[in-house]
């Protein structure tokens, strides 16, 4: 609904928000942002946030974070996708 169309924004802003403070998000910070995301069908938003993990020097994304990831991409109907974050996953040997 309505309240989840402002959730995400919320949770953008924070996580914006925090990053200009010098807190860098864990791994918990950006698996509930991609989980969001995912939920509000922000399939673009999604893909930018991830990529942000795998940039991350210090986080290496764990299966937890891959589910939200791809469980956002086919809840938007984005399957191709999906299925390529689940074989990045496989070849990084996330279990």
């Amino acid at each position: 609904g309505s309240n989840g169309g402002k959730r995400w924004k919320q949770a953008i802003k924070l996580f914006r928000d925090m990053r200009e403070m010098g807190i860098a998000p864990d791994i918990i910070t950006y698996t509930t942002i991609l989980s969001i995301l995912g939920h509000a069908k922000q399939p673009d938003l999604l893909l930018r946030v991830f990529r942000l993990v795998l940039n991350d020097k210090n986080i290496s994304p764990d299966a937890v974070c891959f589910s939200s990831l791809i469980d956002g991409l086919t809840r938007s109907e984005r399957l191709g996708e999906a299925l390529g974050a689940y074989e990045e996953m496989r070849r990084l040997g996330v279990q």
